[in-house]
């Protein structure tokens, strides 16, 4: 519920503003286009310090609505209303381990070389807030954005490479990733009656071929990624007459971004369970626009 307030009131911030403000300096519009967005954070090492993981960016869309007040004719605040996508492509290639079902029923982990590549989509009500200053065709702004998390989705594969219980040969496990960061449950996948079995042994154990968001996690530890962000903003734009208008501006996060006790470590596990990281990633983003002012 509170979550839903709070996104109401970003809603009606907008129309709010514009009763306090007087008339005669403000001014509305649109805009909309594209972003090239990733996470910035340390990547995960082996015990020699390679890294084995790392982010890459992905593209998403932004629209929504501006509401600008000039003090003067050259410098003014606007606040924007917009739905935007932002995410990264997550990708690990190393030793890791993977989570089986035994013949009794009982999870396992076993150990072996993890190839898993992973797309997340977040969709955000974004806020930016930003001073502004008109020379001529050209508008040079910056401030601060406000970000709250509406949808976290992720998708991929994952072929994992693990020795065959009492046997000398190993087996590649083609899996399926779907990643539904608020709704997934711990162990959970989306068709948990689709398994793929180890091809040896007494131990014969299996995996669901199609594998959820936290999957390798035994106990709830909370959503993924955390429902507010902050980013710093500059950018520029260029008016093709008085109204329209092209721009581009970067997103540079200010604060983590995942939850700690949820962030998997998939290098090695801690006592023969899996552990968690405790570091800081962040969102990094590049929007250009299109944008038309009334």
């Amino acid at each position: 519920m509170r979550y839903l307030i709070r996104i109401l009131a970003f809603a009606v911030l907008p129309a709010v503003c514009s009763q306090v403000l007087s008339a005669q300096g403000l001014s509305y519009g649109v805009r909309a286009g594209l972003n090239v967005s990733s996470f910035k954070g340390p990547a995960e090492p082996d015990n020699t310090g390679k890294e084995l993981d790392a982010y890459s960016s992905i593209t998403g869309f932004h629209v929504g609505a501006s509401f600008q007040y000039k003090f003067t004719d050259i410098f003014g605040v606007r606040l924007e209303l917009l739905y935007s996508q932002k995410g990264g492509q997550y990708d690990y290639n190393g030793p890791s381990f993977l989570r089986f079902t035994n013949s009794a029923l009982q999870p396992v982990y076993l150990t072996g070389i993890r190839d898993m590549k992973v797309s997340v989509t977040n969709s955000y009500l974004e806020l930016p807030l930003t001073g502004v200053v008109r020379l001529g065709r050209v508008e040079v702004s910056g401030g601060l954005v406000g970000n709250i998390l509406i949808s976290s989705t992720g998708g991929g594969t994952m072929a994992f490479t693990t020795q065959l219980p009492n046997s000398t040969q190993s087996q590649t496990l083609d899996l399926q990733l779907e990643y539904k960061f608020f709704k997934d449950e711990p162990g959970g996948s989306p068709n948990p009656g689709d398994v793929v079995l180890l091809s040896s042994g007494p131990s014969s154990a299996g995996v669901p071929r199609t594998l959820g968001a936290y999957y390798e996690q035994e106990q709830d530890q909370g959503p993924y990624f955390k429902r507010f962000d902050v980013n710093a903003t500059a950018g520029l734009s260029f008016y093709l007459n008085s109204s329209l208008y092209v721009g581009a501006r970067g997103l540079f996060g200010l604060v983590d971004v995942t939850n700690n006790d949820a962030d998997l470590a998939y290098f090695s596990l801690s006592g023969g369970k899996p552990s968690f990281r405790t570091d800081k990633d962040v969102t990094y983003i590049i929007q250009g626009s299109v944008g038309f002012s009334f």
